[in-house]
């Protein structure tokens, strides 16, 4: 990934969560995401950019692995329902989601690393990471205010759901569109560059 991306995303929906399951009155579970919380900030004072350590697969699946269980055991419970977990986590869900079913129509080997998520292109496009970090944690905060509206309008929980998809898909579509061009026309760029140099090397030692 890149520079605190994945502590902001667990510190934020943790924190958020733990206060949702305050809300409707759930105080055990509410004390694990605030622990879990205090956990990731402190790990993600040292992986904010520049880091100085790193999270890496076994970390973010394991964190995956809380949050799925939390969205779980709540919807077992009748605290919060799936859905609003869904949404809460709807940044990462859509990017991971899309990005894979998009590299598996293209034919590319999807077990191999990459850099084609949309917040990675953002960084290759020329933002530093904690602007992109930044950029997320505004969009989750839209995400949030979103989830507490269908926590209380319980009838248009649903509806609210599949509207919030659905511009996170339109999201990411345009995102990614706009960076991945970007950063294939400067690739090519860079080729045609090299090419040029090593023609006129080429060029030069036959003189």
């Amino acid at each position: 990934g890149i520079d605190g991306i994945a502590g902001t995303q667990a510190l934020m929906v943790a924190a958020f969560g733990g206060w949702l399951l305050l809300v409707v009155g759930s105080m055990e579970l509410a004390i694990l995401c605030f622990l879990l919380a205090a956990s990731v900030a402190g790990f993600l004072i040292w992986n904010w950019e520049p880091a100085k350590i790193f999270m890496g697969d076994v970390g973010s699946v394991f964190l995956g692995y809380i949050f799925a269980m939390l969205a779980i055991v709540c919807e077992s419970q009748g605290s919060i329902p799936l859905v609003i977990w869904m949404v809460i986590l709807g940044v990462f869900i859509i990017d991971a989601t899309l990005t894979l079913i998009r590299r598996i129509i293209q034919g590319e080997e999807w077990g191999k690393p990459h850099r084609t998520h949309v917040y990675q292109l953002a960084v290759q496009y020329g933002f530093k990471h904690k602007q992109v970090v930044i950029g997320v944690a505004l969009i989750n905060i839209i995400l949030f205010t979103l989830a507490y509206l269908m926590l209380l309008l319980n009838n248009v929980m649903f509806l609210i759901g599949l509207g919030t998809f659905a511009l996170l898909i339109i999201l990411y579509l345009v995102l990614y569109r706009r960076f991945a061009d970007h950063v294939s026309k400067r690739k090519e760029q860079g080729s045609l560059g090299k090419i040029s140099l090593l023609n006129d090397e080429a060029a030069a030692s036959k003189e």
